[in-house]
């Protein structure tokens, strides 16, 4: 058996000057940012119900139907030379993840990759949100992501 593989990749159209999309991995050593935590978007349904009315006791449903997930993961920024180059990487994040829409797309160990149409997104230090003495002197601080996702149709 072979060691797992993850990528994902958000799309950055709507930064300007459209740079490449922004690729983070769980296997590369080689890559900038590292995923160290990957949840997988939750399928979170809208229901429906209909009015209450004399008729009817209670809430009758009517439709359900699938919402928006939440994507997440965990990330550090990989050999950093200094806090000013980790604070530009997260930047840059951050900046993807601000745009009114993008594509996040994700591909684990071989399997088809899944492609997601996504709202703006959030980025803060993960945990209880500090960097500890270690983190800074280091610079290996750890990120969280959540993104409000939904599929694309016709995607995997």
């Amino acid at each position: 058996m072979s060691d797992p593989t993850l990528s994902i990749t958000i799309s950055r159209t709507l930064v300007a000057g459209s740079p490449a999309p922004l690729a983070l991995s769980g296997h590369d050593s080689a890559a900038t940012l590292w995923v160290v935590r990957f949840r997988p978007p939750a399928k979170i349904r809208r229901n429906e119900y209909a009015e209450q009315g004399s008729p009817f006791h209670g809430s009758e449903l009517t439709g359900s139907s699938l919402d928006h997930g939440l994507l997440g993961f965990h990330f550090t920024v990989n050999g950093a030379a200094s806090e000013t180059a980790l604070q530009a990487a997260v930047d840059e994040m951050e900046t993807a993840l601000a745009q009114p829409w993008y594509d996040v797309t994700t591909q684990i160990s071989g399997a088809p990759p899944q492609v997601w149409e996504a709202d703006p997104g959030s980025c803060e230090i993960a945990g209880e949100g500090e960097r500890e003495y270690l983190d800074l002197a280091n610079l290996n601080t750890v990120y969280a992501v959540t993104i409000p996702v939904y599929p694309i149709p016709g995607s995997a």
